[in-house]
């Protein structure tokens, strides 16, 4: 529809919570950002958070994130969002991102996928059924390509424990997305960041986290260390997430 607004941009400043000790803006909070830019651009085309909820009891649901990371702001930066959906119609929608300073200087990319979820079956429901409008992208180029999948190591690694606790959930009843970046991060010292920022990121979120859930993190390390990848499950073994990681060198 040649009436929709095919691209939204939105401002955000970085604050001191939203930088690491070493004053690079944290990927859970570059996710978070990125996902309230996207609510604003499905507000403005009819189909936010807000009406869906309203109308059809459905949510947006993150299924996987790939990021790219060229520079990292810092703390009172104002680094603009930029987004926009693909022209595809199916059930699994991709929705792209660019990042970049006041100045134009550019920052990274993204590109993910999503469905909608019913709230309250926690089943998956057709865009269509929930009257989504799709703009005109196909004149915009995607800034970068989704790998065909994330390339997990099922070998043995460090194992951690993690119990989600009141801070990690959101208003859709479970743990946020920006939050399962936040416990990969975790998962390594500060001080390993300090000359280590990680370059991409690539997360796929397979079940939802609820509470009570007890999540294992095993984390496996590439030999040369310029890689690591991070599985979440569940007690049987049954994944909730999976993660791979590239540092800058």
């Amino acid at each position: 529809m040649s009436d929709l607004l095919p691209q939204y941009s939105g401002v955000v400043s970085l604050w001191a919570q939203d930088v690491d000790i070493f004053n690079r803006w944290k990927l859970s909070s570059m996710l978070s950002y990125a996902q309230d830019v996207a609510n604003s651009h499905c507000t403005l085309l009819g189909c936010g958070w807000n009406e869906l909820m309203a109308d059809y009891r459905c949510c947006y649901v993150l299924t996987r994130m790939h990021l790219e990371i060229e520079k990292y702001a810092q703390s009172y930066d104002k680094v603009k969002i930029t987004t926009w959906p693909d022209n595809k119609r199916r059930i699994l929608f991709t929705r792209y991102f660019t990042f970049e300073l006041e100045s134009g200087e550019r920052l990274g990319s993204a590109v993910s996928e999503w469905v909608l979820m019913n709230v309250d079956t926690r089943s998956i429901v057709k865009p269509a059924d929930c009257d989504i409008k799709y703009p005109d992208t196909s004149k915009i180029n995607a800034p970068l390509k989704m790998p065909k999948k994330i390339f997990i190591n099922d070998d043995a690694g460090i194992s951690f424990s993690k119990r989600p606790v009141y801070s990690d959930f959101d208003y859709n009843g479970h743990v946020n997305n920006a939050k399962y970046i936040e416990w990969v991060c975790d998962l390594f010292p500060p001080e390993h960041y300090k000359d280590n920022p990680i370059k991409t990121i690539d997360i796929r979120y397979v079940q939802e986290i609820r509470t009570n859930d007890e999540v294992t993190l095993n984390l496996i390390k590439k030999e040369d260390e310029s890689a690591f990848f991070v599985k979440g499950t569940d007690s049987s073994e049954k994944s909730f997430f999976e993660c791979y990681g590239q540092w800058q060198h």
